[in-house]
């Protein structure tokens, strides 16, 4: 069976090349790009559809894997409630480094639950991202690191400013 993802990049990548195309239809695994004969070009209401499919199963894909998170994160709080606090220890939990195989997907995900819960994400970040916004004198300072990063995640546009000045004025 062809995955959501695959198909949309199909889908979008043959609506670039070929032109208009009803891209609502799945792609086989037999078809090779370029050697679909393109339909009949679909009118506004057939173009309408096929955005609305694509959303669809783009927003289907997105609740997976939201849901997926939000298991291993579970899973990574039940795990470490066995281990020492070290953040080391924390990191190398088997369902810890299952989030961060998630990828950049994960980002925003954990850049929510960073903004929401602080917890020790500083690890699975800098893995994911390759990046270390935290300046040397607010390493260990676990309040300023995740300042840190949440502004990170604000000015690469992974979560919203609106959102974090409507929590921090809640609490």
């Amino acid at each position: 069976m062809v995955s959501a993802q695959s198909w949309v990049v199909e889908a979008f990548s043959n609506a670039i090349k070929d032109g208009p195309r009803d891209i609502t239809s799945p792609v086989r695994s037999s078809d090779k790009p370029g050697n679909l004969a393109p339909a009949e070009s679909p009118g506004p209401e057939e173009k309408s559809r096929s955005l609305f499919a694509v959303a669809a199963l783009i927003l289907e894909e997105r609740k997976d894997l939201e849901a997926r998170f939000r298991q291993l994160v579970a899973e990574w709080h039940a795990e470490r409630d066995t281990l020492s606090a070290s953040p080391r220890d924390l990191a190398m939990c088997f369902a810890y480094q299952r989030i961060i195989a998630l990828g950049t997907a994960a980002i925003p995900l954990i850049l929510d639950e960073l903004r929401r819960t602080p917890d020790h994400w500083f690890w699975a970040l800098r893995a994911i991202t390759g990046e270390n916004p935290v300046p040397e004198h607010s390493r260990g300072r676990f309040s300023e690191m995740v300042a840190c990063w949440i502004a990170w995640g604000e000015e690469h546009g992974y979560i919203s400013r609106k959102v974090t000045q409507r929590l921090s004025k809640s609490h």
